[in-house]
């Protein structure tokens, strides 16, 4: 309707919005909040009052509050650790619905269930007993269903007589906010018990990924108490992986002996529900980072399906695909320290065994930075080149790797097998680790099927003979039992 400069008492006004303005004076000005009311302007279908700010209304964290019969749903939300604010109830670019039950609603629940108020307040769960009353969006006329915050599909019956009832909850009235619709309820909802990530994961229909968890001795990590974000991928995911990743089949993929690298690189610690995923990457419980590209809803590449799934020990969302970090081969040529190893690894045809496809092989590699290839190269008196033609250069390079990922907090002092089959001597003082005697000055570099450590010197057995003056040189293995192997200045 048309109001004039001289209607404008100081008093609340409802909007077309549905929610109300509240204009007051002060200093003799009209103000509606803190924007000056200024001469109001005649229009043939009413009248305009130009105001010298924008006006907002209230959001859902303003709005909840200032409905006097939903004080106990208000304190709840505040006790549960400030679940307004982390879902966005506050922002106006987000938008929500809550089910919000009334004080009658919630006293009538705890005689019920014979508690008193602040034993509800007390409860551990109570975090997932009120967001089983958000939604994401709001509840429109053509709804029969609605997913609640905790992804719980609940029932939703519009009658012409009684209005509109959500999981058996009668909405008495709506409450419309600026980012959000508030549905004040008589009567609270319960949600289903709470299980455990792999329960939870069993239950949404992941039945391989819960076969890989139990095959890879994951399952009693996720059984836990520990809090974990899990991006579970579907069944349809783990089968194309069984291609991708060239296995003869899934339980041969299952097998693998990195499932559990691969596994982990799916699992986040913290509960990191959806509305929380405004990051760009995330470090996993494998070591790697994982990205988010909110825009497109992909995780790593993967399209995220489904989620906000409660567990009692985190969330599971679930993947359109099996995700993987780089490779130790990938790893090796994206660092800018090991350009000439990498390229070493190409010349001698030994990249596959450090990809995806090597069959789930795990690997550390020891690996000699620039710096120490080109002393190496001016000690020896040869150029590059001469190193990348050597027929000995697959030797070389495999005396810097050996089978499994060690970590350097799991080093212990003695030798290690490499893939040719003699040993490097590690040794570990505090923190600091040596190889055949020389430092690993970079440790730990996280790769998915293995980890890469660098070193600053080749590496090299006792018995190494090179050829300077040809620039060519020769690279005898020693296998005589219990010979010492040390660095040699080749």
């Amino acid at each position: 309707g048309e109001k004039k400069a001289a209607d404008l008492a100081p008093g609340s006004y409802p909007t077309v919005l549905g929610s109300s303005i509240v204009v007051s004076e002060q200093g003799g000005k009209t103000m509606i909040g803190e924007a000056e009311v200024g001469a109001e302007v005649a229009a043939a279908n009413g009248m305009i009052h130009p105001v010298n700010k924008v006006l907002l209304p209230l959001s859902l964290q303003q709005a909840l509050p200032s409905e006097t019969s939903l004080s106990i749903f208000v304190e709840a939300l505040e006790k549960a650790g400030g679940i307004l604010p982390r879902l966005g109830f506050h922002k106006e670019g987000f938008t929500f619905s809550v089910l919000a039950p009334d004080d009658d609603a919630f006293n009538a629940y705890f005689t019920q269930q014979n508690i008193n108020k602040q034993a509800f307040l007390d409860m551990p769960n109570l975090e997932y007993v009120l967001l089983h009353h958000v939604f994401s969006h709001p509840i429109f006329p053509d709804h029969d269903k609605i997913r609640t915050w905790v992804g719980v599909e609940m029932p939703v019956v519009h009658d012409a007589t009684s209005g509109m009832t959500v999981g058996g909850a009668q909405v008495a009235t709506t409450v419309p906010a600026g980012n959000g619709m508030i549905y004040i309820a008589g009567g609270v909802l319960s949600p289903p018990e709470l299980k455990n990530l792999v329960e939870t994961a069993t239950g949404a229909a992941l039945t391989t990924f819960v076969q890989a968890v139990e095959t890879a001795g994951l399952k009693a990590t996720l059984e836990g108490t520990d809090m974990y974000t899990v991006f579970a991928p579907n069944n349809d995911a783990f089968t194309a992986a069984v291609t991708d990743l060239k296995e003869a089949s899934l339980d041969a993929l299952l097998a693998r002996n990195d499932m559990q690298e691969i596994l982990k690189f799916h699992v986040l610690t913290g509960r990191w529900m959806s509305n929380l995923l405004t990051w760009t990457t995330q470090p996993t419980l494998q070591g790697a980072d994982v990205s988010l590209d909110l825009a497109e809803g992909k995780l790593s590449g993967a399209l995220l399906v489904d989620g906000d799934v409660w567990a009692t020990n985190g969330v599971v969302h679930t993947l359109d695909k099996v995700i993987l970090p780089d490779s130790c081969a990938a790893a090796v040529a994206a660092h800018s320290d090991l350009s000439i190893l990498a390229e070493a690894l190409t010349k001698a045809s030994l990249l596959s065994p450090f990809e995806w496809t090597n069959g789930g092989k795990l690997h550390t590699i020891f690996a000699p930075t620039d710096a120490a290839f080109q002393a190496y190269l001016q000690d020896t008196g040869i150029d590059k080149q001469a190193l990348l033609d050597s027929a000995d250069l697959p030797e070389i390079l495999q005396y810097h790797v050996v089978s499994g990922k060690v970590m350097s907090s799991d080093v212990t002092n003695g030798p290690v097998a490499t893939l040719n089959q003699t040993t490097l001597n590690l040794a570990k003082s505090g923190a600091e680790v040596t190889v055949n005697g020389v430092d690993v000055t970079t440790a730990d570099v996280v790769c998915g099927n293995g980890v890469v450590h660098l070193v600053g010197s080749v590496l090299s057995p006792e018995t190494v003979e090179a050829d300077t003056a040809s620039g060519a040189f020769g690279f005898s293995v020693a296998l005589a039992a219990g010979l010492v192997l040390q660095q040699s200045a080749w």
